[in-house]
């Protein structure tokens, strides 16, 4: 359920789930560009749940997307494509870990 609120905000309705789970309606995810895998930023204000915005996933899962993406606009083959992998994980490493 979604409903029109003062200032143009909209609000929505959702379900939690057993597992403390809960879907955004799909005109939000739309409208805000959400995909499957996102991540939000979120906090509590009080007794209230705020989502503020997406955040970039940790270094592992921008990987694997950088990567399938250019994979697949690139066609490449598996060896280039494990090549480009080595030398991402080369330069992470220094950046997370120094040289």
């Amino acid at each position: 359920m979604s409903g029109q609120t003062n200032k143009g905000m909209k609000k929505a309705i959702v379900r939690l789930s057993s597992k403390g789970q809960f879907t955004l309606p799909a005109e939000v995810r739309r409208k805000i560009g959400l995909r499957k895998g996102d991540y939000l930023k979120s906090y509590t204000v009080g007794d209230r749940l705020i989502l503020l915005e997406r955040v970039a996933a940790g270094p592992f899962e921008e990987i694997v997307e950088r990567f399938s993406r250019l994979a697949a606009e690139k066609e490449l083959d598996e060896k280039e494509l494990a090549t480009l992998i080595k030398k991402a994980r080369r330069e992470l490493n220094r950046e997370l870990y120094g040289p």
